[in-house]
């Protein structure tokens, strides 16, 4: 009967106690402000959290555990998210301020012209060399570019340092290689 009445208060204090509340600020690196217009998402191995409209404030998640944050404002690849409290738990990242426009032809399809890059906006086209950071202040890119033209390899990195990709321009566009994330505990 003791057992019984232990597992119905652990069973009740999980669901009364156990919602955890996720909320991540955005920071534009060239204006050095929050920004909510960010499309963001927060999984488990089951299910999405707080994906109902473009700038959440926050997603409430049921339990404790390791979750995975996707925005590729900020990373190509998924961000581990490790809740290990009951509480309010705040996450800040910068946003890219290296940004990439590809062009489609009329049909809809990628065109033999290259990306052009920018710094921050459509309006400054990247040149010389370009760092873009995380906020945990590892490097997130760095690469030389000429007019928005990437001119030598560009090194792309995940959130814990660890390589991501390569993109090496040649003579009809870039060669990428991709690394694994292998384990990118925060």
């Amino acid at each position: 009967m003791k057992t019984i009445l232990y597992i119905v208060v652990f069973v009740l204090s999980q669901s009364l106690f156990g919602q955890v509340v996720y909320q991540p600020t955005f920071i534009d690196q060239c204006t050095n402000k929050p920004i909510k217009e960010v499309m963001w998402m927060i999984s488990d191995s089951t299910q999405i959290y707080g994906n109902e409209y473009l700038g959440m404030d926050y997603a409430k998640l049921p339990r404790l555990g390791n979750y995975e944050l996707n925005c590729t404002s900020i990373s190509d690849t998924p961000m581990k998210i490790r809740i290990a409290h009951n509480e309010t738990v705040k996450d800040t990242f910068f946003l890219k301020r290296l940004l990439t426009v590809i062009q489609l032809n009329h049909d809809k399809t990628y065109s033999d012209t290259p990306p052009k890059y920018y710094v921050c906006n459509a309006d400054s086209l990247a040149n010389g060399t370009v760092i873009d950071f995380y906020s945990n202040g590892k490097i997130r890119d760095k690469g030389i570019f000429e007019k928005g033209k990437l001119i030598d390899t560009l090194y792309t990195y995940h959130r814990n340092g660890k390589l991501s990709k390569l993109t090496i321009p040649h003579k009809k566009g870039y060669k990428t290689i991709h690394y694994p994330a292998e384990s990118l505990k925060r």
